[in-house]
């Protein structure tokens, strides 16, 4: 017994659906993206916050909140954008404990150098 394909033409379709996963959005204000690294011209500062999606087990995503996630800037890699402000990359990592959540998508916050 069995299936016999004759022409060797396979199409297969498969949903693949992963119980429990969700995203949930976070505010991250300014005064919490820290600034790595120094800037040999001045001192970097955050001007704007930034909201992220977060993706992950929905049990862990309900115990989160914004003071879970931790948000750096690496000042030695600020650049001007299509719009002309001046950004840096944001870069997340979570609290201990905190795990199977990621960060979607790539951010930038708004800095200036004094």
């Amino acid at each position: 017994a069995g299936i016999s394909i004759e022409s060797g033409d396979v199409l297969v379709t498969a949903t693949i659906t992963i119980p429990d996963v969700t995203k949930r959005t976070f505010y991250i204000p300014p005064a919490s993206v820290a600034v790595v690294r120094g800037n040999t011209e001045g001192t970097v500062t955050v001007e704007s916050g930034v909201t992220i999606s977060v993706i992950g087990l929905r049990d862990v995503l309900s115990e989160m909140n914004a003071d879970s996630i931790i948000a750096s800037v690496d000042a030695e890699v600020i650049f001007v954008n299509d719009v002309g402000d001046t950004v840096a990359y944001v870069d997340f990592t979570f609290a201990d404990g905190i795990s199977a959540v990621y960060v979607y998508g790539i951010y930038t916050v708004r800095t200036s150098t004094q």
